[in-house]
């Protein structure tokens, strides 16, 4: 039902905000009955909630640069273009969630859910990169990923719309890039022969 539901959300954010988007309306554009949308939903929050997670999934699970330690600088901004990819597709659901969560208390925890939960694989990134000798051992785990974290929440709004061109996309991520490889990977010894990006 979210696969249906999903692409006329996001059809109507390019016309009016989420406050302004009504049920009846939303369930025309998907083409959707009343009674089968409350048979899978309570309401309108309720929907936005499972739009959340999916989104997530999208935009986080498989594509987070941090499923894996990069070799060098280059893999890793490649690897943020793509989690930029992913954002770009739902920016504008993912703006009005930000924007729609502060006045509804079981949406804001799931936003703040998901932010949590990414934050917590970040810093198990680094902790077990520390471990394994592939990150330095002078970041704090927990608040080096907040801090990152917290950049990407802030920055990928406004560097990263919906109508932002490829091109762009490549340097916010390559700007990103450089800020994590100097902030965890830069310095950390490598085996003879190889070198690291710098």
């Amino acid at each position: 039902m979210e696969a249906k539901l999903l692409p006329a959300v996001e059809d109507l954010l390019r016309e009016r905000s989420i406050h302004e988007i009504g049920l009846d309306e939303l369930l025309s554009r998907a083409g959707v009955a009343k009674s089968t949308f409350y048979y899978h939903f309570r309401h309108k929050v309720d929907l936005l909630i499972r739009l959340a997670g999916r989104v997530a999934d999208d935009v986080l699970t498989g594509n987070g640069w941090w499923a894996a330690f990069p070799t060098s600088r280059s893999e890793l901004g490649a690897r943020i273009a793509v989690t930029f990819e992913a954002y770009r597709r739902h920016a504008l659901l993912i703006s009005a969630l930000l924007d729609a969560s502060p006045s509804d208390a079981e949406l804001r925890a799931t936003v703040e859910g998901t932010f949590e939960t990414a934050s917590r694989e970040v810093a198990a990134h680094i902790a077990s990169g520390q471990k394994r000798g592939k990150v330095r051992t002078d970041v704090r785990a927990d608040a080096a990923a907040t801090w990152i974290m917290s950049m990407m929440v802030w920055g990928l709004p406004r560097m990263v719309d919906p109508g932002a061109e490829s091109d762009d996309v490549a340097v916010a991520a390559e700007s990103l890039a450089v800020i994590i490889w100097q902030a965890l990977y830069s310095g950390v010894t490598k085996p003879a022969g190889k070198k690291s990006a710098s």
